[in-house]
């Protein structure tokens, strides 16, 4: 079964990068960007699409692992919270 999960994951990523060289290679007409900063910056669409598409997915993994983290410390305060009411809930004379 793993062997199989990884000759699936390494077929679609194959598929994938097949199809990113296509589109680049189909997508190699210069455009214009202007940042904002008042310069423009002339390069192929592809490249500009690429730049998105990997700025996004380490935004989007920065702010899952963001998430993450703040729940690993709210159960990490709530376990301590539960061993501290065993501990109460067990000593004589309650």
């Amino acid at each position: 079964m793993k062997q199989l999960k990884l000759g699936i994951s390494m077929l679609l990523f194959v598929l994938v990068l097949v199809y990113a060289i296509a589109f680049s290679a189909n997508n190699s007409t210069a455009v214009n960007v202007d940042l904002l900063t008042g310069a423009v910056i002339q390069g192929p669409l592809s490249l500009w699409l690429g730049a998105m598409l990997l700025l996004g997915a380490v935004a989007g993994y920065l702010l899952s692992w963001l998430s993450k983290a703040r729940q690993s410390l709210e159960l990490r305060r709530l376990r301590r919270e539960v061993k501290q009411l065993q501990e109460r809930a067990s000593k004589p004379g309650l």
